[in-house]
């Protein structure tokens, strides 16, 4: 049985496991604990105190920390949290750099869909058909022509309209295909101590495993997997020997 050793029932800490982390984030030796929420909150605390709280621009996904390569000491970590298509990483709690995953390659049947429907050559109810033929032979889709295909439900009518108004607004704009994170994590980059300069690595919807550089600020390197990731956990050195497990 587990011993309870402190319970704050007005914490309103509504996470799951992955985005729960502890972190020296001051480099004073103090691990604090670091809980991003699924209210869009990071709230830290130290000890059983919370000592700061702030807001999100997305839901979380995952959250750990990552130590750059930088001389100073004492080291502090950078804080990482993956919501959506984005990295957001903080350097003493406060905003620091937001990476993007890179834009997927957009099949050209859907650009073609898309264009004619620009160009006034089929309506929404043709593109939907189209749209709907390539996602059940295994297309890839944006998410604009997902969203496109999630309006099914309802009259006719009222159907037709909400169709008719998106393929209006959305048509005349660039089409681009983003993916967005699943699962994240750490890894030492060439020496195995705590503190040692680590890289951050992300899974992604679209089955793809990437390792940033130390900065956190590019793609290293690129791995496609069989499906989706849902965990994922490394071991050894990023530059020596290493290996990722990812559970997919």
């Amino acid at each position: 049985a587990w011993l309870e050793a402190w319970q704050d029932p007005m914490a309103g800490a509504d996470a799951f496991s992955s985005c729960i982390c502890t972190a020296d984030l001051a480099g004073d030796g103090e691990f604090r604990l670091v809980v991003a929420t699924a209210m869009k909150k990071m709230k830290v605390w130290n000890g059983t105190s919370l000592t700061s709280e702030h807001d999100l621009l997305e839901p979380p996904v995952a959250v750990c920390t990552f130590y750059p390569a930088e001389p100073k000491s004492p080291k502090r970590p950078s804080l990482a949290i993956a919501a959506g298509t984005h990295v957001y990483i903080y350097r003493n709690l406060r905003p620091y750099y937001k990476f993007t995953l890179p834009a997927l390659t957009v099949d050209e049947q859907e650009i073609e869909v898309w264009k004619m429907v620009r160009d006034g050559q089929i309506g929404p109810s043709e593109a939907f058909d189209a749209l709907a033929n390539m996602r059940d032979a295994g297309v890839s889709l944006t998410s604009r022509s997902l969203d496109l295909l999630a309006m099914e439900d309802g009259a006719a009518g009222e159907v037709e309209q909400l169709r008719a108004a998106y393929c209006a607004a959305q048509a005349p704009e660039q089409l681009q295909h983003f993916t967005s994170i699943t699962c994240m994590g750490n890894i030492k980059k060439n020496m195995d101590e705590w503190d040692a300069t680590s890289c951050l690595f992300v899974g992604t919807e679209s089955a793809e495993l990437y390792v940033l550089n130390a900065g956190g600020s590019a793609v290293k390197t690129t791995t496609q997997l069989p499906s989706v990731p849902v965990f994922a956990a490394s071991t050894g050195l990023l530059d020596v020997d290493y290996r990722i497990v990812v559970a997919c």
